[in-house]
């Protein structure tokens, strides 16, 4: 089986030579490749469960990391990434049982300029955010900042209600997108457990 796609910038250009590689439990790279000259990538693996992957070029100089978890691989997959300069990190989401029709969604964005500057809270303010289930826009209905204990104190983290009242409230794949005051944009994807 394979994993497949493009690497591409937040603006849609190409992201030739890009590191894409699966990830074990462990962080452990199990699986890696690079994209060619049109962006384009392809992972020949075994089918079965891989809880991480990952793409990035110019780590920590130019870009931040595209995360995608919780991949069962029982067919190809096609993953097409954007990579720029905010990361979105711990990406969650899951419903709350007896209450509002909705899914909430969990995540820490980093942003390299408060990375280059040596801040310690990374978590940029979102101006625009873009939340996919299946595919399809859902509508955000609150999105509340929060605080995250870490080792080193604290981090701003997210947490955001998606209205499912119109869905059957199942979900296999969750996209988020977000933009910082100045553009620049993370970009990550987790399938349901």
């Amino acid at each position: 089986m394979r994993i497949y796609g493009t690497t591409k910038g937040k603006n849609g250009e190409v992201m030739e030579g890009s590191w894409i590689a699966v990830k074990n439990e462990e962080f452990e790279t199990i699986y890696e490749t690079v994209s060619d000259e049109n962006g384009k990538y392809e992972l020949e693996l075994p089918g079965g469960h891989y809880p991480f992957l990952l793409a990035v070029r110019d780590y920590a100089v130019e870009n931040l990391e595209y995360w995608c978890q919780n991949i069962n691989l029982t067919k190809d997959l096609e993953l097409n990434v954007r990579i720029d300069s905010i990361e979105i990190y711990g990406l969650h989401g899951f419903r709350v049982k007896g209450g509002f029709k909705q899914l909430m969604v969990y995540f820490r964005p980093m942003s390299l300029k408060k990375q280059q500057k040596g801040e310690k809270d990374l978590c940029p303010e979102i101006k625009k955010l873009r939340v996919l289930v299946d595919g399809q826009e859902a509508k955000v209905l609150l999105t509340n900042r929060v605080q995250e204990q870490v080792e080193e104190g604290t981090l701003g983290a997210y947490l955001v209600q998606v209205d499912m009242t119109g869905d059957s409230y199942q979900w296999n794949r969750l996209d988020v997108e977000i933009w910082d005051d100045e553009e620049n944009y993370g970009f990550a994807t987790i399938f349901e457990d």
